[in-house]
C-alpha cells in the first residue's frame, strides 16, 4: 500500500495521469554508475549525485508544494543488454542502504 507501480502514484488510491507516470524532461542531474562490463566505474555504490541548480530547484520546489514531491526517476541507458542496476528503497530492511538526502547550506554573509 502506498508504493508507486506503473499504474498507480500511490497504490491502490492514486492513478497516474498516464500508466508509467509523467515526469520532468530535463536532467537534474547525471551519475555514472557503470556499464556492468566491469569498467572503473563499475562498483558497489553507495553513489553520490553532486548538487546542481536543477537539483536545488526540485528540493525548493517539493518544499514549498510538498504534494508535488514524487521523487527522481533514475534513467538508465537501455541500449546495452545486462547492465541492471538495483537501488533499494527508503522501505529497505537494511536502514543503511536507504537513499537519502544530504542537505548542505551557508546562510548569507
Amino acid at each position: 500500500s502506498g508504493d508507486a507501480t506503473w499504474v498507480h502514484s500511490f497504490y491502490p488510491d492514486s492513478d497516474w495521469g498516464r500508466d508509467g507516470g509523467r515526469y520532468v524532461g530535463r536532467v537534474s542531474a547525471v551519475q555514472r554508475i557503470g556499464n556492468g562490463i566491469g569498467d572503473e566505474t563499475d562498483m558497489p555504490g553507495p553513489y553520490v549525485w553532486e548538487s546542481t541548480d536543477r537539483l536545488v530547484d526540485d528540493v525548493r520546489r517539493w518544499l514549498r508544494r510538498p504534494a508535488t514531491n514524487n521523487g527522481w526517476i533514475l534513467v538508465g541507458d537501455e541500449s546495452v543488454p545486462q547492465t541492471v542496476k538495483r537501488f533499494v528503497s527508503r522501505e529497505s530492511n537494511e536502514p543503511d542502504l536507504r537513499p537519502r538526502l544530504e542537505v548542505t547550506y551557508s546562510l548569507p554573509q
